[in-house]
């Protein structure tokens, strides 16, 4: 019995979402892989200074000393 004779008896006891992972996996390993998926450019992600403007506040009353403190400032 030959390798393909054995390979095709095999492959035939597989589903068919089995055999479509079989047939992938030999695509892939003979560099052949095809995507079924519209491949759509990546955004570029924004990075550095600025970056989060607009997204980050901080209360008008930051710097405002706490009621809690009050002892342990006088």
């Amino acid at each position: 019995m030959t390798a393909d004779h054995l390979f095709y008896q095999q492959f035939s006891l597989l589903t068919d979402e089995q055999k479509a992972a079989v047939l992938l996996v030999i695509q892939t390993f003979l560099g052949k892989k095809q995507s079924n998926k519209p491949t759509a450019p990546i955004p570029k992600k924004r990075s550095g200074y600025g970056s989060l403007k607009g997204k980050v506040w901080m209360s008008t009353d930051f710097d405002a000393p706490l009621e809690e403190m009050k002892d342990y400032m006088e």
